[in-house]
């Protein structure tokens, strides 16, 4: 137990979670969970013990507190000058505490609620307040035993160079070949193999012939199910390393894999036997890298293929000739389409509006009606415009239908035997196809449906493992932008295509009003707008119920840019509850902004004449967009910690600051983007910004650095 590892990077963080009279915000007694996490292997995983918590754990944990005390766990990871910890949920008052003197090991104690979706996150921070480490799980505490797995992850506070300089075409291409038990990876700039990957980096962990490989839409992870091993690999596009494996019972024969489209669940189709009529869909948590259910249902009949589109999940069976259409919201069955034939793969086009089925029939995804086009194969893929669907015809060509019409033209490789895979890159430059039988891999052109030679006339050949069948380019650049999820309050997209439009977000509760049509114009993610610095701006006419949600935890998050002309501070985003004596100075609940020096700034009240404003360390530069997030994490007694992100890394970090000693009550309210609101709502107040902004999200909860990050690194 006292021996410091030295060989390695960096070392363990023995971190525990556990129930008794020192914690803060939370109930005692039977009411509680005692809650222990041990963090290891270098800041990677964590494993959870929760347990009821009684007087005899509480004696059990202050003993086993006693003998840790005085053994060294591990030392501290290097460079790590601060670990936060917090545990939160909607129905109990988060607690929060940052520690920074410890000798080997950091124990704190909280006393935990029992009650579903306790959030249980643990950051480890460097000397200049940047995140090194980070891990969370979400856990239903009722005081019964159970142990879980938690994943700590080493954050990444730059972007890879080659993220930017390669944009957009695909970074590279995977491989899987069925009969070698590997991922060959080839990159598309030179046309060759540069990586083989399998399971021997994970230890003792067996994986038997890969299958249907998907990759994320931010182009951020890889997933390759192992039909014969009944598991699936997690594989790093961009470091090329094999990060984790996921094993569960519920898988059986997994064939395919499809991600939602905010890429949270991977869904893997369970095979369950060739020929039979049973199959399972199992579905992935991509942040925990769990499972989370698996629907079974009588529609699956021996499942090798699955798209996502349009919030359904379409299931190609090939036992039944059916197409089985999952909600993706309620995980149930809700239409069975038949196909005919046996349906092997499915693809959506980029639009979903539209999923090919390899037997040769689309499904208008709006009215779940099929056509028949007349030609099918093996795997699909769509052109990054969605103009072309590709089949592999396990012959020597590829079958090509022209999405417009349903014409179909063919690219015929001499040298093959059977193609079955098709991947196209993000840019459409190059075109890829595999070859079962002669275990290589093809290029063709795309646009001209023309073989990439040798030089010698004969096509080019990259030879790979044994038996290549599935394939996929990973996207090189990726403009999703923010997430809209269960904890979002706002999203403003501001991508419309006419000035005359107003800005309305996703959730379709929080509509803005603009003034002067604010005029569209490139964004970072899409359209952004393009505001004055007067009299173009935009209003959220406000609502009450969102005074509730900033005087609690919150998290702004937008993209800024400063025109060269900038030189007057402007606020982003402010939400001011207006009481009744139309004292607006003293009810800012929310107020982020630039400063004229190019600072940003957040400000916040907390009495009718005192507040708080820190100002960030980076100063912006005119001409280009930065991605700005700023969140609020309350400590309990009306304090709270500030943190302010400048491109995805921690700035400043703030803490013990006060919240408003009083209630706003029953008030106009005003939500505004770039605009101070007056009392009458028609921008009186000033501080326009003179630039563009582009996809802001506001959240009800204080987002993780490694969320913010992720937001940022969706929208380079």
């Amino acid at each position: 137990m006292k021996k410091i590892l030295t060989a390695i990077i960096f070392s363990i963080i023995a971190i525990s979670f556990f129930a008794c009279s020192s914690g803060g915000g939370g109930k005692s007694g039977s009411d509680t969970s005692l809650v222990t996490v041990k963090v290891s292997d270098g800041g990677k995983t964590a494993s959870m013990a929760i347990e009821k918590n009684t007087v005899f754990a509480q004696v059990k944990r202050f003993f086993e507190g006693l003998i840790k005390s005085g053994e060294a766990f591990a030392a501290v990871p290097s460079g790590v000058a601060k670990i936060s910890f917090t545990v939160s949920a909607s129905d109990m008052t988060t607690m929060t505490r940052d520690v920074t003197s410890w000798q080997s090991d950091v124990v704190e104690s909280f006393d935990v609620p029992n009650g579903s979706q306790r959030r249980f996150q643990v950051s480890a921070y460097d000397s200049n307040n940047t995140l090194r480490y980070t891990g969370e799980k979400y856990e239903d505490l009722d005081g019964s035993n159970k142990t879980v797995t938690v994943n700590m992850t080493a954050v990444v506070t730059e972007v890879p160079p080659d993220v930017v300089t390669e944009a957009p075409s695909a970074k590279y291409v995977f491989v899987s070949n069925a009969d070698s038990d590997d991922v060959s990876v080839i990159n598309p700039a030179t046309l060759a193999v540069v990586a083989t990957l399998d399971c021997s980096s994970l230890g003792e962990v067996y994986c038997n012939e890969p299958r249907n490989l998907a990759a994320s839409h931010d182009g951020t992870k890889v997933y390759v199910p192992f039909r014969h091993s009944d598991n699936v690999i997690v594989i790093d596009p961009v470091t090329l390393e094999v990060m984790d494996e996921i094993s569960s019972v519920d898988f059986d024969e997994p064939y395919a894999v499809a991600f939602t489209d905010d890429d949270a669940e991977a869904w893997v189709v369970n095979k369950q036997g060739g020929g039979s009529y049973t199959g399972s869909v199992t579905i992935i948590n991509t942040v925990t890298k769990s499972v989370v259910t698996t629907i079974n249902d009588e529609c699956f009949s021996s499942p090798e293929g699955i798209a996502i589109a349009n919030g359904k999940a379409y299931v190609a069976n090939r036992g039944s000739g059916n197409v089985c259409i999952v909600d993706v919201a309620s995980r149930t069955v809700n239409t069975t389409i038949t196909v005919g034939g046996e349906p092997r793969f499915a693809v959506a086009t980029p639009d979903e509006a539209l999923v090919y089925i390899s037997t040769g029939n689309k499904i208008n995804t709006s009215t779940d009606t099929y056509t028949a086009i007349g030609v099918g194969g093996r795997n699909l893929a769509v052109s990054p415009d969605g103009s072309k669907v590709y089949f592999g015809s396990q012959g020597s060509t590829i079958n090509v239908i022209k999405v417009s019409d349903d014409t179909v033209s063919s690219i015929t490789f001499p040298t093959a035997y059977s193609i079955y895979g098709v991947a196209v890159l993000s840019d459409g430059s190059r075109g890829f196809a595999t070859d079962e039988d002669r275990n290589v891999v093809y290029v063709f052109d795309p646009a001209t449906g023309t073989v990439i030679t040798d030089g010698g006339g004969s096509p080019l050949e990259i030879s790979v493992g044994s038996t290549p069948r599935a394939i996929v380019a990973t996207p090189g650049l990726v403009r999703n932008g923010h997430i809209l999820d269960a904890n979002t309050v706002a999203l403003w997209r501001l991508n419309e295509a006419l000035a005359s439009s107003n800005a309305a977000d996703d959730t379709g509760s929080y509509f803005l009003t603009q003034f002067g049509s604010p005029g569209i114009i490139p964004g970072q993610i899409d359209n952004g707008r393009l505001l004055n610095g007067s009299t173009k701006f935009f209003q959220r006419p406000g609502d009450a119920n969102l005074g509730t949600v900033f005087n609690g935890a919150w998290t702004y998050e937008g993209w800024v840019y400063l025109d060269p002309s900038f030189s007057v501070a402007a606020n982003l985003f402010i939400y001011n509850g207006l009481q009744f004596s139309f004292n607006p100075s003293d009810t800012i609940l929310a107020e982020v902004g630039v400063k004229a020096d190019r600072k940003i700034y957040w400000h916040q009240w907390h009495s009718t004449s005192t507040y708080t404003e820190v100002a960030s360390n980076a100063v912006l530069q005119t001409g280009q967009f930065y991605h700005i997030a700023v969140s609020r994490t309350a400590q309990g007694d009306n304090f709270y910690t500030y943190r302010l992100y400048v491109n995805g890394v921690i700035d400043t970090t703030t803490t013990d600051v006060a919240g408003l000693n009083y209630a706003v009550s029953g008030a106009s309210h005003y939500i505004g983007l770039g605009n101070y609101t007056g009392i009458a709502g028609f921008g009186t107040g000033g501080n326009v910004l003179n630039g563009r902004l582009d996809d802001t999200r506001i959240s009800k909860v204080a987002r993780s650095a490694a969320e913010i990050l992720q937001s940022y690194q969706r929208g380079l």
